[in-house]
């Protein structure tokens, strides 16, 4: 058994749920999830489900391919307020479900097991299939077919797992992360990862929305004297911004060198600015983020800010680094340059997590000029998270009318999204009628 984050509350579900009979097919996990009681028809319907629809419905970086070894092992995980259980079946393919025995509610991390491509209950024994069939009982009876574990889909790349938090079939394909390399006549072939997390104790989304925020690059990072955010594109699941920052440092200038000192940052100096910061989101989850002009592998990361409770989260962070040519010691070079590129990622964020846990953000913000990529961002987060009617917003999982922004097409109300109360206190996987929105977002209320 291997730890990622201790559970805590009780089981997200603790009613017996219908199997739609889903299957597994290559990397990705394509098992079903769905409500309570018998009517398989009703359940087909619902054949996919959301892990928790008061988050976006998009791709979540959740853990890195390292995290599940295989064979017996299973790997209990807290994400998006949810409890999880990772593990591997022979074949090799990860597969995510909910952490609690729909039987009595004990944690599949926690005295659980992989016992022949199953998940086996440390508890009575009871086993599940990939799909979340109940496949096994002890004993002289047979299993139940009206009994189902919740599972969700997950996708293998570039040594991270990514869930897909939404209900039916993704409509956000899987990012082409390395798209750019074509434009330097490189392949994946030419790159390595190298992964790199830190718990944070403060809501993912105010770290997310930063991507956006070129004032907050140019005086929370101290780059320039000012910035600002030119939105490149923007569609009903994509937003690409320009971060600029103007009056930009003389990075390696002694002068900066003696102000990274006299702030007790001088670590901050492996991560150097050279260009404006170019932020690429998917659903307002994952990211790239790279400098701006001609496209480089070195300075390009893939990340994601991702949830463990309404008031904390992991950096999930993916740095490409060339494959060296360098003979014999060329894998240790390429470590080196991703652990420091590492220790450059945490020292930047680092500068945030002060401001982050301290803040308190007013409702009705007064919106300036230069908080249009912000804007932006927050109508794509808004617009991922499925319902009918506008939403209250709540500062952490949402933003909603409190901070004057409206999703085009939906009701008037204000209303609260399904599964933003506390972990545990509804079932898992549920997910709010008409929940294919993927509205674009309009601003209310800001300047």
């Amino acid at each position: 058994m291997t730890t990622l984050q201790p559970p805590t509350g009780p089981p997200a579900s603790s009613e017996p749920q219908v199997n739609t009979g889903a299957v597994n097919t290559g990397a990705v996990n394509t098992g079903a999830t769905a409500g309570a009681g018998t009517n398989t028809a009703a359940a087909n319907e619902r054949a996919y489900s959301a892990l928790n629809p008061a988050y976006p419905r998009s791709w979540w970086m959740v853990a890195f391919s390292c995290d599940v070894k295989g064979g017996h092992r299973t790997v209990p995980l807290k994400v998006l307020e949810r409890d999880v259980v990772l593990w591997r079946d022979s074949t090799g393919v990860v597969h995510c479900q909910a952490g609690h025995c729909p039987h009595l509610g004990a944690h599949f991390g926690y005295g659980g097991e992989v016992v022949g491509d199953h998940l086996r209950c440390g508890f009575h024994g009871w086993r599940f299939g990939a799909s979340g069939r109940l496949e096994h009982v002890p004993g002289p009876d047979r299993p139940r077919a009206d009994v189902c574990l919740p599972t969700y889909r997950i996708v293998e790349k570039h040594g991270a797992l990514f869930l897909w938090n939404g209900a039916g079939e993704p409509d956000i394909d899987f990012p082409d992360f390395l798209a750019f390399l074509k434009d330097i006549g490189a392949g994946e072939e030419d790159v390595t990862f190298h992964h790199h997390r830190w718990f944070l104790p403060f809501p993912a989304k105010w770290f997310g929305e930063n991507l956006a925020d070129g004032m907050h690059f140019a005086i929370a990072h101290d780059t320039g004297q000012w910035g600002d955010t030119i939105v490149n594109f923007e569609t009903a699941t994509t937003l690409e911004t320009e971060n600029a920052i103007y009056d930009r440092r003389d990075w390696w200038s002694m002068a900066n060198v003696k102000r990274r000192f006299d702030r007790r940052e001088l670590i901050n100096l492996l991560t150097p600015v050279v260009d404006n910061v170019v932020g690429t989101s998917w659903g307002g989850t994952v990211n790239l983020v790279r400098f701006a002009g001609r496209p480089r592998i070195l300075g390009t990361i893939i990340n994601c800010w991702c949830p463990v409770d309404a008031d904390s989260h992991y950096v999930m962070d993916i740095t490409l680094v060339p494959k060296s040519e360098v003979p014999v010691v060329g894998r240790a070079l390429e470590k080196t340059i991703g652990f420091v590129a590492g220790l450059g990622n945490w020292s930047t964020a680092i500068q945030d997590a002060g401001l982050m846990m301290h803040r308190q953000e007013p409702d009705n913000p007064p919106y300036s000029k230069r908080d249009q990529g912000l804007i932006a961002f927050r109508r794509l987060w808004d617009s991922r998270i499925d319902s009918e009617h506008q939403l209250a917003g709540d500062d952490r999982r949402s933003n909603g009318l409190r901070a004057g922004i409206k999703v085009k097409g939906r009701a008037a109300g204000g209303r609260s999204p399904a599964g933003s109360s506390p972990a545990g206190s509804s079932p898992a996987g549920s997910s709010p009628a008409g929940s294919s929105t993927g509205g674009r977002a309009e601003r209310n209320g800001a300047s």
